[in-house]
Formats: C-alpha cells, sequence, structure tokens
C-alpha cells in the first residue's frame, strides 16, 4: 500500500513544524513549504521533500500541492508589521491556497483557524480565517477540517513585566480560551494521520480552562517567586501607541485594536465548553513555570 503523501504549509511556524515532525516519524511523504531553503534544511534531514516557495506566487503554490493526498494550511502566521493592507495580503493568499487545493485534487485538508473565526468582520485579521474557513469550505469533493485554535499562549511573551507590574490591553477579568502552539500542531497532526473528518468541520481547540489577566499574574507571580502587583488594563490609545512605536503600520495597528475591542466586549469568544480532550493539554501553569519565567529572568538581571 502507498504511503500518503501530504504537503506542510508553514512548515517552520510553530505549529507546522510540530505537524511536519509529527508526520516524518510515521514513515509518511511529506513535502514542506517555506521561503527559505535554510530553515526547512533539518526537516529535509528528518526524510522531508523541501519546497522553497511565496505564497503570492500562484502557479508555484499549484506546482507545490501536485500529487498530495493530504495538506496542512495557514496563512502567514505573524503578522508583517509594516504592512499597508494586511487584510488584502491575507486575501490573495486565500485566493491562491484555495485554487491549489481544487487543482491538486487533494481529499483532505486542515487548516489553523483561530477563536472567532465564525464571524466575517469586527475580529481583526481572524476575518482572514473565516475567509479561509468559507473558502476552502466550496472546494468539491475536499473533506475539510478547521481547527480554531483559542488563544496562544505564546502571545504573553508579548507583555512586558516591569517592576512587579504587569499590564496589557485586555480586561482584566475578561476569560481567554489559553492554548499552547505545541497542542495545536499536535492536534492537527493527529487528525491528518487518522483522516476522521468527512465534508466540512470545525474544532475548537483549547487548553484544560480559560483564564483571565488578574489569574495570570498571579501564576507568574508564584512561578518567579515574588508578589506581583495586580494586572492592570492600559487604554486602547496607550496599546495603540506602542504599535505605532513599534514600526507597525495603520492596517496593522487598527487590525490588532479591533480584535482587542472585540475580545473584551466579548463578542469574539470560544463557543463550546473545555472538552476532555482539551483537558489532556497544557495547563497554563505548567506553560508559564516552563516557558514564560524562563524568558523574563535574564530581563529582570
Amino acid at each position: 500500500m502507498a504511503k500518503r503523501k501530504y504537503v506542510v504549509t508553514g512548515a517552520t511556524s510553530r505549529t507546522g513544524s510540530i505537524v511536519s515532525k509529527a508526520l516524518l516519524e510515521t514513515g509518511a511523504r511529506v513535502r514542506v513549504l517555506g521561503r527559505s531553503a535554510e530553515r526547512l534544511e533539518p526537516l529535509a534531514r528528518s526524510g522531508a521533500e523541501i519546497c522553497v516557495v511565496e505564497p503570492l506566487d500562484a502557479e508555484a503554490l499549484n506546482a507545490a500541492f501536485a500529487g498530495a493526498d493530504a495538506a496542512y494550511v495557514m496563512l502567514q502566521p505573524n503578522y508583517i508589521a509594516d504592512h499597508l493592507d494586511f487584510r488584502g495580503y491575507q486575501n490573495t493568499l486565500v485566493d491562491n491556497l484555495g485554487i491549489a487545493l481544487e487543482r491538486s485534487g487533494v481529499s483532505h485538508a486542515v487548516a489553523l483557524s483561530s477563536w472567532g473565526a465564525e464571524m466575517p468582520t469586527g475580529n481583526g485579521p481572524v476575518a482572514g480565517l473565516h475567509r479561509l474557513e468559507e473558502r476552502l469550505g466550496q472546494i468539491a469533493g475536499l473533506n475539510f477540517l478547521a481547527l480554531r485554535a483559542g488563544y496562544f499562549m505564546e502571545n504573553l511573551f508579548s507583555f512586558h513585566l516591569e517592576g512587579s507590574a504587569l499590564a496589557g490591553p485586555f480586561q482584566p477579568d475578561i476569560k481567554l480560551p489559553f492554548v499552547a502552539t505545541r497542542d495545536v500542531g499536535e492536534a492537527a497532526a493527529n487528525a491528518l494521520q487518522s483522516l476522521d473528518f468527512t465534508g466540512k468541520a470545525c474544532r475548537e481547540v483549547k487548553g484544560p480552562r480559560a483564564s483571565d489577566m488578574l489569574e495570570t499574574t498571579s501564576i507568574l507571580g508564584k512561578a518567579l517567586g515574588r508578589p506581583l502587583m495586580p494586572y492592570t488594563m492600559e487604554s486602547l490609545e496607550t496599546f495603540r501607541q506602542k504599535l505605532v512605536r513599534a514600526g507597525c503600520s495603520e492596517s496593522i495597528t487598527g487590525l490588532m485594536v479591533e480584535v482587542v475591542e472585540s475580545i473584551n466586549s466579548g463578542r469574539l469568544h470560544a463557543l463550546w465548553p473545555h472538552s476532555p480532550e482539551d483537558a489532556k493539554r497544557m495547563d497554563l501553569e505548567a506553560f508559564i513555570r516552563e516557558q514564560w519565567v524562563a524568558r523574563i529572568k535574564p530581563e529582570m538581571q
């Protein structure tokens, strides 16, 4: 029996690298896509076929998907800080991915999506993932699974501790469905190995429970071994100005402010309760202790 052939886009990203490695460990044929041959090289040493491709190059993307049985697809995983029209960029990527999947005849595709992707507007860059779900869901004969990831724990790395104070743009008591990117990658890899979805499906991928920033700050203080001041919410204008000073374009700044407003208002929220599968994933305490503290301590020295 011939081994399945997979295509993994964004293969050097946090989730894409996990998907690639997991599939390679099963002995499957895996074609990994990325912009840099150098960054893809470690996967090549593990047996992957590397394909350097620019997602805006529609013809190159079509060729990269040729002959595949199943695929892991994502949009640009990180914001391009100075992009003048990031939503337009997302739309072009969605169009290119849709055409590539249609022409390739891929039977199954798992896409990285996000909580809040059920909304077409008012959710910042998540609107691009709504369009991705919509476009891939229209492809005849494609079994399509959208994995709606919760709030990535790794986003906490952008919160800087100043003395004993932690501040950010979120309401102190708004519940965030935290999840580690590692667990999202593993969920995608498991789905691609089992191909246990048909038609058009959607699953939320979250950690064991939701937490707010007040609790998150308390957990961080315990992990650091010293009490911190209660978390304080900064104004949206302060948040906006920080983005501008960091070199973000008007497009990116507007999208980031919009998604924060959507979360704070409750418009952007998880749709389903935490599942038994969610309970098996990394909890926030372990993530903070093992990863966030390791980043903060050098800054404190």
